[in-house]
């Protein structure tokens, strides 16, 4: 049976009145969802007022960044969760993939279609397209997952222009 079919749709608790067909697994709505969170969580960060100065003003906005990065690897991590599975996250038992191995892998996956990634493409008039504006709205997130990863590793910021502008790329992502 096909995930999208029908015959294999649970349904979701009733919104409003509303019962909803239910498509993603558990995993790939944890994480979007994650997704969802870090990025609101980073604009809350850089809505509220500055503390003061610092005497080492990179670090400011180190946090949003971190979180905007992880929000754009974490969306990425769902469509693959959702085709593969759980484990397709993992080089191996102990050890997780790095946000540039998810962003290939995704892209791989958008490149070379399997029946299993369907989903993504659903309802579309023109899939290929699709896939191609998915595509296009990854682009630039190998740049953002190095400021992610100086943001929360060193501790190390970008402007706050540039965290916003990252901060947008990923809403239109998701």
């Amino acid at each position: 049976v096909h995930p999208l079919q029908p015959s294999s749709v649970e349904l979701l608790p009733a919104v409003q009145g509303f019962a909803m067909p239910r498509y993603l697994s558990n995993s790939a709505i944890r994480l979007l969802e994650a997704s969802q969170e870090s990025l609101a969580l980073a604009l809350h960060c850089l809505g509220t007022p500055n503390r003061g100065s610092l005497r080492v003003e990179v670090a400011r906005y180190s946090p949003a960044i971190g979180l905007i990065g992880a929000a754009a690897e974490q969306a990425l991590a769902a469509i693959i969760v959702q085709v593969r599975g759980d484990e397709a996250l993992a080089t191996s038992p102990t050890q997780y993939k790095s946000a540039r191995q998810i962003l290939s892998d995704m892209r791989d996956l958008l490149r070379a279609p399997i029946p299993a990634s369907s989903f993504l493409t659903a309802g579309v008039g023109n899939p290929a397209q699709h896939r191609e504006t998915i595509l296009q709205a990854s682009e630039g997130f190998s740049v953002l997952f190095t400021y992610r990863a100086t943001g929360l590793h060193a501790g190390l910021g970008v402007s706050r222009t540039v965290t916003l502008k990252q901060a947008f790329k990923v809403h239109g992502f998701l």
